[in-house]
């Protein structure tokens, strides 16, 4: 409500200047081949661009004269250009450090505009509504990108942050309909809306450092097909992912958290995968309204979860439970998974279940239908201990697979660091060991060698 008062406020105060005919009463010290200018250090001969009406093609020089004196412009000011609608071009100086807050907002036809290199912050509605700037360039200078700041930009078509570009502004993006691309690597957050309504976006690089993502943050982006969440992401908020119809697929990294409610209502998510960092930490799905939906059809489990995460297909009660499993047909367990696992929960229209623990834990029983019906699939040598622990041992299908190549996984811990090349030089040095020929083959050749080990560090360095 603030934002859209503060707008119905500025465009009166313009239709007053256009009835009144006096663009005077804008604030500024002087008039240079009609831009307006006002002195901030008449010592130190600089000056900003001010507010006033501007149109077509303009160019902002480095310095200019006035009264016999030689100024360099070094900012522009708050809504210097603000509601220049008939302005198309704008070229600044690489003397500009700073562009004020609105400084370009509703400027409907601008089209292009250079950021120089100076600037490190692109300020709170900057180019909010420029409906037809369709490319911008930012500069590696740029730290902070505040809220708003291209909400609107209806043309944008892609946009690449620098890696400087460590914050952003809730709804920074929002409603940029045309946008199919985004890379925001230096993020250490998501912020709250940042691309809600981004219909056209298909792809978002986040990078390695984004420890929380806010609600709503990509809410609405029905063309999203994949999102890489960071592998040390705590937090997915209310909301995050709603909507995101034409996502089908996501994996949890091993430190993430919780996620809230409605997370990823309304997309199409048909397979989650819940990978483990190694500490077994169980994942918190918390809230009061379904996070994953319906769709989900195939579940890779390798923790647990706490709360009222999963929804029994039987359940009349879905909005209790965060996680809808009524349609799941396919359903894994990790090799590193130990928690304790309440089968009930889930659907009876299971049709594969993989088990790759090799020394499987008690749990509760599957369906009758399921353990009728459903063959379990085990790894090699582990069948005996499937038909002896409880839950397990009531299926009447069951057969002996490989175990689950995971490269660089060699002491089998589902943790991929220092562990690993330790056993990997333990099996090149003959001795024995509890180890993963296939895991510990990296490149595949059938030989187990210091190329092998050369690749698994470069494997735990790239990752980290």
């Amino acid at each position: 409500m603030k934002r859209l008062s503060r707008h119905i406020v500025q465009f009166l105060l313009m239709q007053l200047l256009l009835v009144m005919g006096s663009p005077m009463l804008w604030a500024y010290d002087f008039t240079h081949d009609g831009i307006n200018y006002t002195i901030r250090s008449q010592s130190g001969h600089l000056v900003s661009v001010s507010k006033g009406s501007y149109s077509g093609a303009v160019t902002i020089p480095s310095t200019v004269s006035h009264d016999g004196a030689s100024y360099t412009v070094t900012s522009i000011d708050d809504e210097a250009f603000s509601y220049s609608r008939e302005l198309t071009q704008v070229s600044l100086p690489a003397t500009i450090s700073t562009i004020g807050i609105s400084a370009f907002d509703n400027c409907a036809q601008l089209t292009t505009i250079n950021i120089p290199s100076g600037v490190t912050a692109i300020e709170d509605e900057t180019f909010y509504n420029c409906s037809a700037l369709s490319h911008i360039t930012l500069p590696s200078s740029l730290v902070e990108i505040g809220s708003n700041a291209f909400a609107g930009c209806r043309s944008l078509a892609s946009l690449s942050l620098p890696s400087a570009t460590s914050t952003v502004g809730s709804y920074a993006f929002q409603q940029c309909t045309s946008l199919q691309s985004l890379t925001a690597t230096g993020l250490t957050s998501v912020p709250p809306y940042m691309a809600v309504g981004c219909t056209s976006l298909r792809s978002a690089a986040l990078g390695n450092g984004v420890q929380a993502i806010g609600e709503y943050a990509f809410s609405g982006c029905s063309s999203l097909t994949a999102i890489s969440l960071s592998t040390i992401v705590q937090t997915i908020d209310d909301y995050a992912f709603q909507d995101c119809a034409r996502l089908t697929s996501i994996e949890f990294p091993g430190n993430l958290a919780s996620v809230s409610s409605c997370a990823f209502t309304g997309s199409g998510l048909h397979k989650l995968i819940v990978t483990d960092s190694g500490n077994h930490t169980p994942l918190a799905v918390t809230g009061t309204e379904t996070a994953i939906p319906v769709t989900l059809d195939s579940l890779v489990l390798g923790r647990a979860f706490t709360g009222n995460a999963i929804d029994p297909a039987s359940s009349a009660a879905a909005s209790r439970y965060m996680i809808n499993v009524g349609q799941l047909s396919y359903l894994e367990f990790a090799p590193n998974y130990d928690a304790t696992f309440n089968p009930a929960h889930y659907s009876n229209r299971l049709n594969a279940i993989y088990a790759y623990n090799v020394n499987p834990s008690a749990i509760n029983s599957f369906h009758a239908l399921t353990y009728m019906s459903v063959t379990l699939h085990v790894p090699q040598g582990s069948l005996s201990l499937y038909k002896s622990t409880q839950g397990w041992n009531n299926f009447k299908l069951y057969t002996q697979v490989d175990e689950l190549v995971v490269k660089g996984d060699v002491n089998r811990d589902g943790i991929i660091n220092v562990g690993d090349v330790t056993a990997l030089n333990n099996m090149i040095l003959g001795k024995p060991a509890d180890s993963s020929f296939q895991n510990a083959d990296m490149n595949g050749d059938g030989i187990i060698n210091v190329t092998d080990t050369s690749l698994l560090i470069k494997l735990i360095v790239t990752t980290k």
